[in-house]
């Protein structure tokens, strides 16, 4: 039987002034649809090594895309509350952040 699970995966804040958001994108002990769970301090690593503290390398995307239009800015901030793996990411003028993003986040 197949059953649809709905996670509430979401901006957890949007800073209208120094336009900025903070989403969700990752919830920790949760069961997905491929049986897969995401134990807590899976990130741990990465987050250190290629957040904004390292290399710098993790971007804020769109729609899962993996294509430079799909790029919206990369995290200034990359953590963990609770269950839920977050980033904060500024805004950036581009016809991306500016016409699809900015607009939902608001």
């Amino acid at each position: 039987m197949y059953q649809k699970k709905v996670y509430d995966l979401k901006a957890l804040d949007v800073d209208t002034t120094n336009r900025k958001v903070k989403v969700a994108f990752s919830r920790m002990g949760n069961i997905d649809r491929d049986g897969d769970v995401i134990m807590p301090g899976a990130f741990s690593r990465t987050f250190a090594a290629k957040g904004p503290s390292g290399t710098n390398e993790i971007w804020h995307m769109t729609d899962h895309g993996w294509r430079l239009e799909n790029a919206l800015s990369k995290y200034e901030e990359l953590g963990v509350e609770g269950d839920v793996a977050y980033g904060v990411a500024p805004y950036r003028d581009s016809f991306m952040w500016r016409e699809v993003a900015w607009p939902l986040y608001e």
